[in-house]
């Protein structure tokens, strides 16, 4: 932690071809350095069905959390995807409830979908997209 926070956007959700039991979610900062991120086929439909017309009829889980969120007057302020171990991401959630900011341990995938559905800012630290962007071949 302390490592410069960069913005980073959602750049599109894919579907791995071995087995299809597992996704990427491609996220890119400003200076459009892309990284992928795995994610289980429904975190997938999490995030997804946040760009799609197609609502499912009853909400999800995510949908859920934000509606929770909203009725005890919290608010999710940020994510940031702050660790590669391993090859595996960390994120944080940091609430904010009764004016006090309160930090969670997430999933990445998770963490994604909240943010998406409560219009919060993604982050991730330099430290990660170092270690992770696609660097493009000469």
């Amino acid at each position: 932690m302390g490592d410069t926070e960069l913005p980073v956007q959602v750049v599109g959700v894919y579907e791995v071809q071995e087995g299809g039991q597992n996704a990427l979610v491609l996220l890119r900062d400003d200076v459009k350095r892309s990284f992928p991120i795995s994610i289980g086929p429904c975190e997938a439909f999490a995030i997804l069905s946040v760009f799609s017309d197609d609502k499912p009829s009853r909400p999800l889980t995510h949908d859920l959390m934000s509606s929770v969120l909203e009725r005890v007057d919290a608010r999710v302020e940020r994510i940031v995807i702050d660790d590669l171990a391993n090859d595996i991401f960390y994120a944080r959630l940091t609430l904010v409830a009764d004016g006090d900011p309160v930090t969670i341990d997430a999933r990445p995938s998770d963490a994604i979908a909240l943010a998406l559905r409560t219009g919060s800012p993604i982050y991730a630290t330099e430290e990660v997209i170092a270690a992770s962007f696609l660097k493009e071949e000469p």
